[in-house]
């Protein structure tokens, strides 16, 4: 008789963990998700005084507070680990023999089911303070705050979407083509 009470035979759709994962893209990426939260949580300030629910933004009160939050911009590293996963993850798993569009349905879908609970928690709260009786425009402020913070799934997504071509053009153009990245995300941002 085993001493192990049951065991773990991968079907043909099982995903495969090795154990080469890059430790240091796990480090940026844990580092990156701490700054978000911890980042939100001291920007806002959420009080409840004389029946009315309010917030402050530090950054409005704050006076040297916008310029710090350049110096800790997390999502370029989101974008980069992220980058790097792909890059790894599609030839990878094309060589394999699975195509394009089955890669990137699991992609989405990694990003796409947490979103959902996400999305689910919000509404369910929304709809909690409302038949509390608060008011219909504070939790619909709320609400599109809570929502505003997943502005980069699109992008994201498409990005993941994209991974075949960049690589191609990665491999053909090199450095070259992350530097034109940079030069159209800075002339959006200035736009």
């Amino acid at each position: 008789m085993s001493s192990i009470p049951w065991t773990f035979v991968p079907g043909p759709t099982a995903p495969l963990v090795t154990m080469d994962r890059n430790r240091y893209v796990d480090l940026l990426r844990v580092l990156a998700i701490s700054g978000v939260v911890y980042g939100h949580w001291l920007l806002v300030s959420i009080t409840y005084a004389h029946g009315q629910l309010s917030g402050l933004d530090a950054i409005s009160y704050v006076s040297w507070a916008p310029w710090v939050t350049w110096a800790f911009q997390v999502m370029p590293v989101f974008f980069l680990v992220g980058g790097y996963v792909n890059a790894r993850s599609w030839p990878s798993r094309h060589a394999r023999g699975e195509t394009w569009t089955v890669w990137v349905r699991d992609r989405a879908l990694r990003l796409l089911w947490p979103t959902a609970v996400f999305v689910t928690v919000g509404v369910l709260t929304a709809s909690c303070a409302l038949l509390a009786g608060a008011p219909g425009a504070e939790v619909g402020e709320a609400a599109w705050l809570v929502a505003l913070q997943l502005w980069f799934l699109p992008v994201y997504l498409l990005l993941a979407a994209l991974t075949p071509a960049l690589l191609a053009a990665h491999r053909r153009w090199g450095l070259r083509v992350p530097l034109v990245m940079a030069a159209a995300a800075a002339l959006v941002s200035v736009a």
